[in-house]
């Protein structure tokens, strides 16, 4: 059994049911945490062409020096699902002509002393211009940005887990969301591709 709640860390338990056994009860830890092996409410918007943010098993993506995205999430997590730019259709549907933007749903951090945010992303960049991977934190008044990606950044083209002191860079309330962004904002068409897993 695999059972998660937006607010608590996913659990897997293995329990055999019979007449005596019917029932089992399951005990979730409170934490805000999303390997995305569940569907558990994140919101996907923008004005990409394509390219745009889906939950998906990664196919990766192969161009001309080889793959531009990995062919598996992070391995460490439950299952085989992340959030993928333009999973289908190879290079052609990589982020194209704008931004996608992939959101959270609400986190309560009212009451959280110090929390600390973390995630894995994989970036690819095919030419140094305006492209971006922007992460960002909104309280429901303001938005911060908490990490910009761009091409030549030594994390570019692999599983690179970013963590953040939240009370460090924004006020915690109880209206909290994460945003994720993927641009493409270069006249020319480059190559833009993304990966993000392991939310917590």
């Amino acid at each position: 059994i695999q059972l998660g709640k937006w607010g608590f860390r996913n659990q897997i338990v293995n329990q055999f049911f019979d007449e005596n056994n019917a029932f089992i009860e399951i005990n979730l830890i409170p934490e805000y945490y999303d390997d995305f092996s569940l569907d558990l409410g994140w919101s996907v918007s923008g004005d990409a062409l394509n390219g745009n943010w889906e939950r998906a098993v990664p196919l990766g993506v192969e161009f001309i020096e080889g793959f531009t995205t990995p062919t598996s999430d992070v391995e460490s997590d439950f299952g085989d699902f992340c959030y993928v730019t333009g999973n289908e259709n190879g290079i052609s549907n990589n982020v194209n002509a704008g931004t996608t933007i992939l959101q959270s749903p609400i986190m309560d951090l009212s009451n959280y002393n110090n929390p600390t945010l973390s995630y894995y992303r994989y970036c690819y960049f095919q030419a140094a211009s305006d492209d971006r991977f922007i992460t960002k934190i909104d309280n429901g008044i303001e938005t911060v940005i908490l990490e910009g990606v761009q091409e030549g950044d030594p994390t570019e083209m692999i599983w690179h887990q970013a963590s953040f002191d939240l009370a460090n860079y924004i006020e915690l309330t109880e209206n909290m969301r994460f945003i994720v962004e993927v641009s493409d904002l270069e006249g020319a068409a480059h190559v833009v591709d993304a990966r993000f897993d392991v939310f917590r």
